[in-house]
This record gives C-alpha cells, sequence and structure tokens, in this order.
C-alpha cells in the first residue's frame, strides 16, 4: 500500500517484466494496469528501435547473441513507448497518478552495450539528465 501511494503521489518505479511476474504488476497498479504479456521468446538477433520526439522510430545496429535474450512480448494501451525491438513495446512509460511507471520488456542482456544510450534516451523522454 505505500508503494502504491508513493507512486500515486509523483513516485517513480522501474519494472522488468522479464524478471517480474506481470500479477505482481497488477497488484501494485491495480486499475491502473493495461498491458497484456502475449508471450515470451528467445531472442538470438536484436535489433532496437529508439523512438525519436517526433515519434518516428530510429534503428540502432543488429546484435547477435549466442545464448538467446528474452523479450516479454506485450500489448499496451495509453503508454509513451520508448524503444521497440521486432515492432514489440521493449521500454515504455505510463502515467499512474501524479508519478510514472518505466517498464522494460527485454532482457538485461539486450541493452548492454547500448546501456547508456538507455539511460539518456529515457532520462531525455523525461526531461531530466543522468550523470
Amino acid at each position: 500500500v505505500a508503494v502504491r501511494q508513493w507512486l500515486l503521489g509523483g513516485g517513480r518505479i522501474w519494472v522488468m517484466l522479464d524478471t517480474v511476474d506481470p500479477a505482481t504488476v497488477e497488484l501494485l497498479l491495480g486499475d491502473a494496469f493495461h498491458l497484456h504479456v502475449v508471450d515470451r521468446v528467445g531472442l538470438t538477433e536484436v535489433k532496437i528501435e529508439e523512438a525519436k520526439p517526433d515519434r518516428e522510430m530510429v534503428e540502432k545496429e543488429l546484435r547477435e547473441f549466442e545464448e538467446p535474450v528474452d523479450l516479454v512480448r506485450v500489448l499496451v494501451g495509453d503508454v509513451e513507448v520508448v524503444h521497440r525491438v521486432n515492432g514489440w513495446p521493449a521500454s515504455f512509460w505510463q502515467r499512474v497518478g501524479r508519478g510514472e511507471v518505466l517498464f522494460t520488456a527485454l532482457g538485461p542482456r539486450g541493452w548492454v552495450d547500448t546501456w547508456t544510450d538507455l539511460l539518456w534516451s529515457l532520462s531525455e523522454s523525461r526531461g531530466c539528465c543522468c550523470d
């Protein structure tokens, strides 16, 4: 209850969908939970598309992995998609009360080469700066 109140009051939470059960997120967000998990796939090739302020997607280079990287494929409603992989949302923000939830659906290894880029683009999308 305290975490939900903090979020509703203006807090920010990061939910890694590849590690957190959606039922747990639903308990936290209640009626504000508007995503549907389609499935989970392992990808040996990942090309991250980044949304620019004009909402056009810009593709990054294709990266290959020996061991598959998890992608939780989700259908989303009223969110701001920041990154996509194979057309599926890979990171997105959802407003909840006065707060925000950052969801990532691509496993951490998929972001590693672009970790700094990820943090920078996510912070830019919220008008804040990361050092």
